[in-house]
């Protein structure tokens, strides 16, 4: 059974449009973005490199980390923008929907 590239984007994808659906504040939603963009191949390079030798595991991480922030400046960061938009304009849609008069 295979599955498409993008389904492992799903998760990450469906957390910024929920975080921009709930209505946080600019700062707060950009700190939570960013907190998730840094943590995430932190994170991953650690996962990645302990079960490896100690002697390895340096090159590994280091590896792996260059990787991790390459696919998080080209992937997840225009990702998470325009999750995090679209989760704060479907926000407003309904707001407008359920609210007509409010401004």
């Amino acid at each position: 059974l295979t599955f498409p590239l993008w389904t492992a984007f799903l998760p990450a994808a469906l957390a910024w449009t929920a975080a921009g659906f709930r209505g946080m504040s600019p700062e707060r939603l950009i700190s939570t973005n960013i907190l998730s963009l840094v943590l995430g191949p932190l994170i991953g390079a650690y996962i990645v490199s302990s079960p490896i030798a100690v002697n390895e595991a340096t090159a590994v991480a280091f590896t792996s980390l260059r990787h991790s922030i390459a696919i998080t400046i080209a992937i997840m960061l225009p990702l998470c923008i325009v999750c995090s938009l679209a989760g704060l304009a479907a926000r407003g849609a309904l707001a407008k929907r359920i609210h007509p008069s409010a401004k």
